[in-house]
């Protein structure tokens, strides 16, 4: 319609960063539309994982996920996690929700 009244249009999709048809591309669409209502004169926010090089360069630097992205992080903050001591009393509640399963975590 924009071009045939000869008037300036412009949408999100040059806006977007995403690589592959998934969630990115949903949840960038949303959140570019809030954010914009919400801080456009206030901040300029960029997610963590979502992922802004240009298309050639996420392809030759291995074209990583999202999710990949998302996992690896989550493995990090795992792996540095440390195991918080227990007393008898939080134990005997945490066994009543998930029983033997309890033992896995130790």
């Amino acid at each position: 319609m924009a071009k045939y009244y000869n008037i300036p249009c412009r949408n999100g999709g040059p806006l977007s960063d995403v690589k592959e048809a998934d969630w990115q591309a949903g949840v960038e669409g949303i959140m570019t539309m809030l954010h914009t209502m919400m801080y456009l004169r206030k901040e300029l926010y960029t997610p963590k994982f979502f992922n802004k090089m240009s298309y050639d360069s996420w392809q030759n630097s291995g074209k990583t996920s999202v999710i990949d992205l998302a996992l690896k992080e989550a493995d990090r903050h795992i792996a540095a996690c440390e195991p918080v001591e227990m007393c008898a009393e939080q134990e005997a509640v945490l066994r009543g929700y998930v029983g033997v399963f309890v033992d896995t975590f130790q």
